[in-house]
């Protein structure tokens, strides 16, 4: 664990650098003014084993719900929308500690 400290460390060091350098283009400053409110949480994933280093899960996660979205043409109102979240959050959280969604 000392070496993944250590370069931790050296990777935030390297982060803050670049994040603080002046910038002229306009994308380029908004982009880092957005990474310089999270830059703390960058590297989570190299401090603690049980974090991911990728978000597959967060995307599969919505996948369904993407697909449906697609597939329908949309929801006619936001009150639909939104029920429609519910249900499919609790749909694939049901299938993740293998419950029965009903």
């Amino acid at each position: 664990m000392f070496g993944r400290k250590n370069a931790y460390a050296e990777f935030q060091a390297d982060i803050t650098a670049l994040l603080d350098r002046e910038w002229v283009d306009k994308d380029v400053i908004r982009i880092a003014k957005e990474l310089r409110k999270r830059e703390k949480m960058l590297l989570t994933f190299m401090l603690y084993d049980d974090v991911p280093w990728h978000n597959n899960d967060a995307e599969g996660a919505i996948r369904q719900g993407v697909l449906h979205r697609k597939i329908s043409g949309g929801r006619r109102t936001w009150v639909g929308a939104d029920v429609f979240g519910v249900l499919l959050s609790i749909y694939e959280t049901s299938k993740k500690i293998k419950e029965r969604f009903i």
